[in-house]
């Protein structure tokens, strides 16, 4: 490519000779203006970066330079010309027209360009430059690439706006410049277009560099650097939104000094920036493709076959050259070949141009559209057109087609509601399927009692007609039965084992093949499961369920499955194990359900749980910010917000003190009576007994712990209603907190050793550690300190291996006076080296103890215990030992026994040996 060999340059022959006289004597012809970058008084933005990289770039000889209109080419060359300028580099700039479009005044032009630059620069080129007006158009080649090649130095030539230029004759001309460029030199062709000449042997020899639109759009520190300090983060946002790096509106805004510019956030896009983009990107188009980019703004995201449907005719080649020459103003959509996205600020002017044809054309393009995603089973895309188009039979036609009350499984809730949002209330209730998915959405949003008054008006509609007068998809009365069954849910009704055994025989019936269906059913038997107590099950359940789910595809239900898979590891004691399922939900929302927050609040419990268990509370409580009001607003039941209000308020008391945590107790209670749950409302009173115990605030006459008590004891609340096995084990553990709190071991013990009996029995670990840490407390006080340190053991055999230690840590200054008190009794030696570490780390983090180092002695050794035993590691006897701590020798012989005692050894050598094997030397 790179030969310097003048005589391949054949321009072609029989062309008018072009001469300096003729070109200077012209004034439409003259160069002198486009021999230099364009004059501009605007502010711009030093990039530096992108600077470096353009020089990287020009380490190869042809750097080619393409965007759409108004993403800074022209100034970032500008630039660059002015540090090849300083540097001492040759360079030469001109700015193409039409003129060039005749390779005869191109090759001329570029060398008066080329000579210009010279005599500005003081290093003039020689007088041959002025002589090409003798000679034809291969002599001029020639001798211009002789005259750079003799240069020596480096010569960079930029040819600014080629697209300007796009004949045969210049691209011919161009090539056969390129392929005689010498060795010295790099070209820069820059433009709107890429030039039609071939660069493949370049590019395979590694001497070709490429630049696109992508590559020179403003980053957010560019921007912020751009626009300056003033801008408010509320517009610096709405900017970055709406512009996507696009410097030119950027530049804009900057010189009008109206960050508002670009519109967005209730603001319309200022006239001048609708002038910029109609000037310099539509105008330019043929009419074929700006009609086809006009009718196609009705949506943000197009293709090809949507493009034909709405504009009635096909997409030719020249028309989608021009489109592909508007990246990234229309942006590639990965995953989704010939789908583009519109950039916002290109799809305003559009749309404000559709808008001048009338609302009728508008109506008509919608539906056309909503034709043709319902033709493509898009049906998210169909109902929003048609609800443009206001054709709601059609929208209400295509959710029924698409399966009605089952689409939240599919789509998940937020998106069926979004749809439903789309048809007027008529629409609605002209059919039994879209009542149906209504009252859906109404449950998921905790309007209860409308949901059970539409669910109950379809199920009356059904049993009085032996057909239904709307065909639902498969058997509509099983969809009544599972929508019966999720509202249940909802309400919080009592779950018993015919209801389960019922729900199990249903699904033996249904084929293995009918995943769908099988999978529901697996979903409600979880959470049936889940409340009446059977874990093991439940979480099988959950699994069957997945499995379906994942055979099927639909995300949503998959993210609610992972859900309770997580709920019921951490009700098992397995937290480790169920931030697994839980992460994994966040990440199939992150990938799928962005929208849909009430989803990602709920998610947010089982994670918020398993931190917290973790002692992670900062991690906690920024989910469970977020989460509580989220849910309350919308979908929740009653064990995800007991959870997420009992984790919520332990943080509080933590935290910021009682007067948070009563603050989101209150909330507890507001939440229980919005929404008629009981089983909140009375778990919110244990919480609240709970509080008064830590806060030593627990009065005599303790109305509320006399009711739980009374409660706990039945098994029931007033007017028959059931406790749950988990109300019953966390009652169980609050009345014994309060028991010790009165100094009645005996009644603390009594509630502890049933609650450790249903936990265990039922596999709910989560509660028996608090349960075997109190019982390890209450026994400890009631002189059987054996059989309490047998318990605390106990409690962190099951703790230990997943990093649970927060209901050791929650019982503060008890826990660990027990704990050190039983270390002195029995011996660090009773402990293995894995429990050495957990229990050192439980002791460091109750007394907060920042000095704790892991794998060291942490909490179970005091600051002058660690430095005694490691004095003695030293060899020092006891009286060097007193001279280096500052102590008397009996005060050393103290220390000494305590630690002795804890390590349950009677020397020194002992001391050391059972110190190293529980790894307590630093």
């Amino acid at each position: 490519m790179l030969a310097a060999t003048a005589t391949e340059c054949p321009f072609g022959k029989g062309t008018s000779p072009v001469t300096w006289s003729s070109l200077d004597s012209d004034p439409a012809s003259s160069v002198d203006a486009r021999a230099r970058p364009p004059h501009s008084l605007a502010r711009t933005l030093e990039r530096h970066f992108l600077l470096e990289r353009l020089n990287h770039c020009l380490e190869r000889q042809v750097l080619v330079v393409q965007t759409p209109a108004g993403f800074g080419k022209t100034t970032l060359l500008t630039q660059a010309m002015r540090q090849f300028r300083a540097q001492g580099v040759d360079c030469a700039w001109l700015t193409l027209d039409q003129s060039d479009g005749m390779r005869a005044h191109f090759l001329h032009n570029l060398a008066r360009a080329l000579a210009l630059a010279g005599e500005a620069d003081g290093r003039s080129w020689p007088a041959a430059l002025r002589a090409l007006a003798e000679t034809d158009d291969e002599a001029s080649c020639a001798i211009l690439m002789r005259t750079i090649a003799r240069r020596g130095n480096r010569v960079v030539l930029v040819l600014d706006d080629c697209h300007l230029a796009d004949t045969t004759s210049f691209n011919y001309g161009l090539e056969r410049i390129l392929r005689a460029l010498p060795d010295n030199a790099r070209i820069v062709l820059a433009g709107r277009s890429r030039p039609r000449v071939s660069l493949s042997t370049a590019r395979a020899r590694g001497l070709l560099a490429e630049l696109y639109a992508a590559d020179l759009s403003f980053s957010r520190a560019e921007t912020e650097a751009l626009l300056g300090a003033r801008t408010t983060t509320a517009d610096l946002i709405n900017l970055l939104d709406r512009c996507e790096g696009w410097p030119a509106p950027l530049q804009l805004a900057l010189q009008l000094g109206e960050p508002g510019v670009v519109g967005g956030s209730g603001r319309r896009m200022h006239p001048v920036l609708h002038e910029y983009i109609n000037d310099q990107v539509l105008l330019p188009l043929s009419p074929r493709t700006r009609e086809l980019l006009v009718k196609c703004s009705i949506a943000p995201q197009f293709c090809g076959e949507l493009a034909e449907a709405v504009t009635g005719g096909s997409l030719d080649r020249s028309v989608r050259a021009e489109l592909a020459l508007l990246t990234p103003l229309l942006t590639p959509i990965d995953g989704r070949p010939d789908w583009v996205k519109m950039h916002p600020l290109l799809r305003d002017t559009l749309t404000a141009e559709l808008v001048q044809g009338g609302r009728a054309a508008i109506i008509r393009l919608h539906a056309l559209a909503a034709h043709w995603f319902g033709a493509q089973n898009d049906l998210e895309a169909a109902v929003r057109h048609a609800g443009a188009a206001g054709d709601f039979t059609l929208a209400a036609a295509t959710i029924q087609r698409a399966g009605g009350v089952r689409l939240f499984i599919r789509v998940g809730n937020a998106m069926l509601a979004d749809l439903l949002d789309k048809l007027p209330p008529t629409a609605i209730h002209a059919t039994y399927g879209l009542r149906l998915a209504r009252a859906v959405v109404l449950a998921k949003k905790g309007r209860l009692k409308e949901a059970r008054r539409l669910a109950d008006e379809v199920r009356r509609a059904f049993q009085g007609a032996p057909v239904a007068p709307d065909a639902l998809p498969g058997d509509a009365r099983d969809d009544i039965e599972h929508i019966d069954d999720l509202i249940k849910i909802y309400e919080d009704r009592e779950v018993d084992a015919e209801t389960i055994a019922s729900r199990e025989r249903e699904v033996e019936r249904v084929p293995v093949s009918d995943t769908w269906m099988r999978g529901w059913i697996h979903n409600h038997l979880t959470i049936q499961l889940c409340r009446y107590g059977d874990l093991g099950r439940a979480q099988q359940a959950a699994h069957s369920s997945l499995a379906c789910y994942r055979e099927e595809g639909p995300t949503y239900a998959q993210v609610f499955m992972l859900i309770h898979l997580a709920l019921i590891g951490i009700a098992c004691g397995r937290i480790a194990i169920a931030l697994e399922p839980a992460r994994e939900a966040e990440s199939l929302i992150d990938l799928a359900h962005t929208k849909d927050e009430g989803l990602r609040a709920i998610a947010q419990v089982p994670l918020a749980e398993g931190l917290y268990a973790q002692n992670d509370l900062v991690g906690a409580r920024r989910r469970l910010d977020f989460a509580i009001p989220t849910m309350a607003a919308g979908e929740g039941w009653v064990d995800i917000y007991a959870r997420a209000l009992e984790t919520r308020i332990r943080i509080a008391l933590v935290e910021e003190g009682l007067g948070a945590a009563i603050g989101f107790l209150d909330r507890g209670y507001e939440i229980a009576a919005a929404r008629d749950l009981w089983r909140l409302r009375w778990t919110m009173d244990a919480m609240r007994h709970e509080v008064m115990c830590r806060t030593n605030l627990l009065v005599e006459d303790d109305q509320i712990g006399l009711a739980l008590a009374r409660d706990v004891a039945a098994g029931a609340a007033p007017e028959g209603r059931k406790l749950t096995w988990r109300e019953l084990l966390a009652g169980r553990i609050t009345l014994a907190r309060g028991a010790l709190f009165r100094n009645n071991p005996a009644a603390a013990l009594a509630w502890l050793d049933a609650a450790v009996a249903q936990g265990e029995a039922l596999g709910a670990y989560h509660w028996v550690i608090p349960a075997l840490v109190l019982r390890a407390i209450a026994q400890g006080r009631s002189e059987d300190s054996e059989g309490g340190f047998k318990s605390f053991l106990r409690a962190v055999a099951i703790a230990s291996p997943q990093g649970v230690v927060r209901p050791f840590i929650d019982e503060g200054r008890a826990m660990s006076s027990f704990v050190r008190q039983g270390l002195r009794r029995f011996g660090i030696a009773s402990l293995s080296a894995a429990s050495t570490e957990f229990v050192a780390h439980i002791l460091s983090a109750a007394s907060n103890d920042s000095r704790a180092t892991a794998g060291g002695a942490g909490g179970l050794l005091s600051e002058r215990e660690q430095e005694v035993l490691g004095l003695l590691n030293h060899g020092l006897a006891n009286k060097e030992i007193a001279r280096s701590v500052g102590l008397s020798e009996a005060t050393v012989k103290f220390h000494l026994k305590n630690l002795y005692g804890k390590l349950g050894v009677n020397s020194r050598v002992m001391a050391l040996t059972v110190a190293r094997q529980q790894h307590l030397l630093h």
